[in-house]
């Protein structure tokens, strides 16, 4: 699974009605504008987007893992933790569980662990 599937993964169930089709929306922002709620929600999506994806183009660039990358690694491993930080933050239509739950399944998948 790539770093951008996960972001995007649909959770064992939902605790709320219809929070994934509202998470999913927050989403796919990304790539139309019109559709956030938010600035502060479309800029968290895009920051998420950024990252993994920028590990998945790490992957297909030099057929490794950023995590064995002794130098981008620890960086990109900086970035996520930062991310889950600001989760506490305005989120808008996006779900804190499940970006967490990706964020740190995309850190142990690159061999990093939780502090």
């Amino acid at each position: 699974m790539t770093h951008c599937e996960r972001m995007q993964k649909h959770p064992e169930y939902e605790t709320m009605p219809g929070y994934w089709r509202r998470h999913v929306e927050a989403i796919l922002a990304v790539r139309a504008p019109s559709i956030a709620k938010s600035q502060l929600e479309r800029a968290m999506a895009l920051m998420l987007a950024g990252w993994a994806y920028y590990a998945d183009a790490h992957r297909a660039a030099y057929e490794s893992g950023i995590g064995e990358d002794g130098v981008l690694g620890p960086e990109w491993e900086a970035i996520g933790k930062a991310l889950r930080g600001l989760l506490n933050g305005d989120l808008g239509r996006l779900d804190a569980g499940a970006i967490d739950s990706a964020l740190l399944g995309s850190l142990q998948a690159e061999g990093f662990k939780e502090d």
